[in-house]
């Protein structure tokens, strides 16, 4: 249900007004690590989240096609942020 859910929010291009990441951001503190951001939400719809995930070059390019995309959607639903 949890992954159904997360890949709706992606198809919709939701995750546009999140943050890009928590997992894989070192900056952010250990308490915010509870929320997530645009990478999560995606990789969950994925059935690929995991708790101890490293950031490859590729990984990091599958999530800015998927982002670009759901900016896509976001600005035709919505139109572009301003």
């Amino acid at each position: 249900m949890v992954r159904a859910f997360c890949r709706r929010v992606v198809n919709l291009g939701f995750i546009s007004d999140l943050d890009f990441t928590t997992t894989f951001d070192s900056t952010v503190p250990a308490i915010a690590k509870d929320a997530w951001g645009a990478a999560e939400v995606w990789l969950c719809g994925e059935g690929r989240l995991r708790k101890q995930m490293p950031l490859t070059v590729e990984l990091l390019a599958e999530l800015q096609e998927v982002v670009c995309e759901s900016n896509g959607k976001a600005d035709a639903a919505i139109g572009p942020m301003k």
